[in-house]
């Protein structure tokens, strides 16, 4: 465990690391795969990246009487594999659809000189209804998305709402 005082450190509160996780489950550490700087930056978003290359997380424990934060860096070792159709949640459905939202545009608005785009979503009652007719509570997620593209916005429309 070290306690970390430096210049960055500069709010009166002491900042410990805990690695003695690590001393059990040892990580091969590989340094070109974290940028190192001395400036100021996004902490959680380097912590999330060292989590994702190490398979680790940071626990963190604050106590405000003591002015103390604790991080103890933990390995993950125990993978569990959840399915979000599990916990009965209303924007889940098992969906075996290649597609489920459909962008239609024809080829002035694909090269940027005006045009039309219409996007169509696959609710969860199997309707097909314009993006802005979407209720919330029947969109299926995650979107998987097809681009269809043609001369007139129609053909377009009519292949996406097909597919």
């Amino acid at each position: 465990m070290g306690l970390v005082n430096d210049e960055y450190n500069n709010i009166g509160v002491n900042i410990t690391i805990d690695l003695e996780d690590l001393l059990i489950n040892p990580i091969v550490f590989k340094e070109e795969a974290i940028e190192r700087s001395k400036m100021v930056g996004n902490i959680w978003q380097t912590l999330q990246a060292v989590n994702a290359i190490y398979e680790c997380y940071v626990d963190a424990v604050v106590d405000v009487a003591k002015k103390e934060i604790k991080f103890k860096v933990r390995v993950i070792s125990e993978e569990i594999n959840l399915k979000l159709s599990d916990f009965e949640l209303p924007k889940v459905k098992n969906d075996f659809t290649t597609i489920n939202r459909a962008v239609c545009l024809d080829r002035a608005y694909e090269e940027g000189t005006g045009g039309s785009k219409v996007v169509y979503y696959l609710l969860n009652d199997d309707t097909v209804v314009l993006e802005a007719d979407a209720p919330e509570s029947k969109i299926i997620y995650p979107p998987r998305m097809k681009v269809f593209i043609d001369d007139d916005i129609a053909k377009a429309k009519a292949q996406g709402i097909q597919e």
